[in-house]
This record gives structure tokens, C-alpha cells and sequence, in this order.
């Protein structure tokens, strides 16, 4: 079921947003998809910090990871749990990020973590949230929580501000997580109909006529 989230419209990567996280053991990440995404995009987390002024990461000393979306695509609304190398949808290339107790950051982009200026823009983040990090969610759709070690959006209201997020010191226990494919459609099946005479001729002069239905399914 997809939160009642209103969304900022900072930056053109979307597809994904963070929704909770434990920086106090076991670490956690969850995040939602806000439309449907589909079969093998990928997408990188990362806690290195980044730099709205030179437009990169200041250093990838930390952490950076890989989701993969499943086969069947994710459904918008779909929420996925990442906790140690586990993970409830999609597939992921290591453990979840270690996140630092007392001053982190997570980052969900659609390209990979640099360093080099000018290589990560507003546009090639998805979403942030930092809490008691030095990394910048300036130009972002994302939000600083400040002092904290965990925390969990509420689902309702906007989720770049504070206020809507339960935070907390000690370990919270995050909604659970539930993913769904992207519906594939049906297309009605086609219909033709053939009208012959009683006797298999064409003769407009007998009323009694069989009626013969092909159905041609276009998939």
C-alpha cells in the first residue's frame, strides 16, 4: 500500500525513497518505491558524504551498495526491508551499509558514487537523509534529522520534514515490509465471426446459417 506521502520535485532520480533506518545493531535501511520500477534497474546507496558545492562525494571511504529490481518489476508502493546481506525484494550485491552510530548519512542515487567535482548533481540523487552527519541534503528531495540514531517515517504528510518521522536512540522497529510486481495488463482477445449457409454455401437466398468464432489471443 503506498504512503500518503507529498513529494517535494528537487531532482529529476526518482523511482525510490528512504523510509526508515537503524544505525543501532542490527543495522537497517527501508525504503520505498514511489513508482513502479522495473525488472534490473539499479540503483546505489551509499553513507559517504556529499557535497551540494563541488557536486560530489567528499571522499568513498564508506560504504557503497547495489540494488537490483526483481524479476516482474517492483510495484509503486512496495516497501523493502535490508538488514545484514537480506533483503525482502530485489537482489543486493553486500551487506547493508554500516551505519555509524552518533553521525551518519544515506544516500540513494542512479549513478555510482564519485568523488571526481562536478560527477554527482541534485539530479543523480533519488533521495538523503542525514542525521548528525556532514553530508548535505541542500537542492535534494531529502531531509536532516539531527541528533539521532534511528528513525521511521509515519506515512502521512510531507516526507522532507521532521515532524513526520518517529526518532529515537534506541533501535525501532520498522513497519513490515511488503513488495509487489508491476501488474501486467490483459488485452481483450479478438473476435471474428465467418456466417455460411445451412448447405456450407454463400447463397443469400437460405435464412438458416452457421456461425463459426475464431478468438485470436494477442497476448
Amino acid at each position: 500500500m503506498l504512503l500518503a506521502t507529498s513529494y517535494g520535485s528537487y531532482s529529476q532520480c526518482s523511482g525510490l525513497q528512504i523510509i526508515g533506518f537503524n544505525s543501532d545493531n542490527p543495522d537497517q535501511i527501508m525504503f520505498e518505491a514511489i513508482s513502479d520500477i522495473s525488472a534490473g534497474t539499479v540503483y546505489y546507496f551509499t553513507d559517504n558524504s556529499w557535497d551540494d558545492t563541488a557536486e560530489a562525494f567528499t571522499a568513498l571511504t564508506e560504504g557503497e551498495r547495489t540494488w537490483t529490481a526483481p524479476p516482474g518489476g517492483v510495484a509503486a508502493g512496495s516497501t523493502i526491508l535490508w538488514e545484514s546481506n537480506l533483503i525482502t525484494c530485489g537482489a543486493v550485491d553486500d551487506n547493508v551499509l554500516s551505519l555509524a552510530v552518533g553521525g551518519e548519512e544515506i544516500y540513494i542515487l542512479s549513478v555510482v558514487p564519485s568523488s571526481t567535482p562536478g560527477s554527482i548533481t541534485a539530479a543523480d540523487i533519488c533521495f538523503g537523509v542525514v542525521f548528525n552527519g556532514s553530508g548535505s541534503v541542500n537542492g535534494i528531495t531529502g531531509l536532516d534529522l539531527g541528533n539521532i540514531d534511528n528513525a521511521s517515517y509515519n506515512g502521512s504528510g510531507d516526507i522532507t520534514i521532521s515532524a513526520n518521522w518517529t526518532t529515537s536512540n534506541t533501535f525501532i522497529t520498522q513497519s513490515a515490509a511488503s513488495c509487489s510486481s508491476i501488474a501486467v495488463g490483459c488485452t481483450p482477445p479478438q473476435f471474428i465471426a465467418f456466417a455460411t449457409c445451412a448447405n456450407g454455401m454463400t447463397d443469400a437466398g437460405f435464412d438458416e446459417y452457421y456461425v463459426s468464432v475464431e478468438v485470436i489471443d494477442a497476448g
